[in-house]
């Protein structure tokens, strides 16, 4: 076992059956209070201590702003992808991963919360612009999110879970807008196909009875009972239609590819949307592997920093010391008094008691 922080010499001794904290204190040559005279040091073990609980808010706010890309996720599955199979087939709805991190019945009625998951994904596919607006004048502070508990229940986050829950709302918004722009161009690119077709049915009933009057002209111009001028007035009427049909090919033509690109951008709305949200949630993630793996090492630091901390003293007074004992040199330090039995392997840290 060893004994730590505040003795004269501080390091490793035999164990034996019985011992107390305060018998292997007196080994280490009792508790003593070094004067701080290392400033630089100090100073240090503050940062030390501070680096960690910077670490620890760190990987909070990242864990926050998975929360909020994952609910955007779900989001955006459930409003514009395509409709989920329970909801359309009557079997048994599944919301989609990221969901639970999603107040999904906020987005609708009140008379609708608590509906079942095939009455939400229904409410939710084809979400438009205009029922978002009336939700957000009346819920101003609207809050969709569902954070995890040690975000939720950590006061210091209250800045960085507002700020999540405006960073979705926004997102919410404006891919309402973008999506409500889709549906407007491919209603007026079917509205624009109806009236081709139209002025389509139309021109091809003109050539028709152009085409009749053509022969019929032609039989007459024969027979000497129809003019020059007559016949070559209809064959000009005839090429001027010809023209106007190809010309209505053309636009035809066109409205079917642009109605082919406008179905393609909806179909793939909701996987453009996921891709870049995909693109970033990996960012964090990455970042909150990086910051745990670090997390285990900063702890530990910080502790040993507090622990010098508590060795040194600047005044005249006696001093006072608290015992603190790691079982098994793992785990936390625990509160020890000095008959408190040690245990092999278990180690024993002493350190100042500040009134400052």
């Amino acid at each position: 076992m060893r004994v730590a922080g505040a003795v004269r010499t501080p390091g490793a001794h035999a164990w034996s059956p019985g011992a107390t904290v305060e018998q292997m204190v007196a080994r280490s040559g009792g508790p003593q209070a070094a004067p701080i005279d290392d400033f630089g040091k100090l100073l240090q073990s503050y940062a030390t201590v501070g680096a960690f609980e910077a670490l620890v808010q760190s990987i909070a706010e990242l864990e926050a702003r998975e929360a909020r890309l994952r609910a955007e996720m779900a989001f955006v599955e459930m409003a514009f992808g395509r409709p989920a199979t329970g909801a359309s087939q009557g079997a048994e709805a599944t919301l989609p991963p990221g969901a639970e991190m999603l107040d999904i019945w906020a987005f609708l009625p009140a008379e609708d919360a608590g509906a079942s998951p095939e009455a939400v994904l229904r409410g939710l596919s084809g979400y438009d612009i205009a029922a978002f607006r009336r939700l957000q004048r009346d819920r101003p502070d609207l809050a969709v999110i569902r954070f995890p508990e040690r975000v939720a229940a950590n006061a210091l986050l209250s800045d960085v879970r507002e700020t999540q829950q405006k960073l979705i709302v926004d997102h919410v918004a404006q891919w309402l807008v973008a999506w409500n722009g889709l549906e407007v161009k491919r209603d007026a690119l079917a509205r624009q196909a109806d009236r081709y077709r139209e002025q389509q049915s139309v021109l091809e009933g003109n050539l028709g009875l152009l085409e009749a009057q053509l022969e019929n002209v032609r039989s007459l111009r024969e027979r000497g009972l129809a003019r020059e001028t007559d016949l070559l007035n209809l064959q000009s009427a005839y090429a001027n239609l010809l023209t106007s049909r190809l010309a209505l090919l053309d636009a035809i033509s066109e409205n079917e590819t642009e109605r082919l690109e406008q179905e393609r951008l909806m179909r793939s709305f909701d996987s453009n949307r996921s891709a870049e949200i995909g693109a970033e949630l990996e960012q964090v993630r990455g970042a909150l592997i990086e910051a745990r793996s670090r997390k285990e090492q900063a702890r530990l630091a910080a502790n040993v920093a507090a622990a010098w901390r508590g060795t040194g003293h600047a005044f005249e007074e006696t001093p006072r010391f608290r015992y603190q004992i790691r079982r098994g040199g793992q785990g936390d330090l625990l509160p020890a008094g000095p008959s408190a039995e040690v245990l092999p392997g278990d180690v024993v840290l002493v350190s100042l008691i500040e009134d400052f």
